[in-house]
């Protein structure tokens, strides 16, 4: 299995902020995942749309999210954030800077706007499902500024 560190503010893996779509293409194509499937215009999935890389007007990239994956492995700070029940993940990442407190969307996700990283999930969990919004079902990273709108 591929791992993919988080680096926030610079990339994940070997995708860095900023690199054009065709180099982003390459590289992937490099690991094995020869082409890419179009989500929208601006954004490519890879690894059976697990790994997906949004794009600015200039075809640069800008933004990173990705699923859990039995082909890769996102990690931050040597953590995978997928495998930590979503307390547990938000705990941690805290410990490297705040979350916005005022997402309307808290408890579904969590941006940490210093790191430029993103938690989500699309339900809150509920005492009759097995693992149904306990864990994290994207996360995501970044260029500087992404969320600061």
């Amino acid at each position: 299995m591929m791992k993919f560190p988080i680096d926030p503010l610079v990339g994940v893996g070997p995708i860095k902020f900023g690199q054009t779509r065709r180099e982003v293409q390459a590289i992937l194509a490099g690991l094995g995942e020869p082409k890419a499937e179009l989500r929208s215009p601006n954004t490519d999935c890879f690894f059976k749309n697990a790994f997906q890389v949004s794009y600015d007007d200039e075809n640069r990239v800008e933004f990173i999210e990705a699923a859990d994956s039995d082909e890769f492995q996102l990690l931050f700070r040597g953590e995978s954030l997928h495998q930590m029940p979503t307390h547990e993940a938000v705990l941690f990442v805290s410990q490297f800077a705040d979350y916005d407190r005022n997402d309307p969307e808290k408890g579904y996700s969590y941006v940490f706007p210093d790191l430029q990283l993103s938690l989500w999930r699309a339900v809150l969990p509920s005492f009759d499902s097995n693992d149904t919004g306990r864990y994290f079902d994207a996360v995501g990273a970044g260029k500087a500024g992404y969320f600061d709108n």
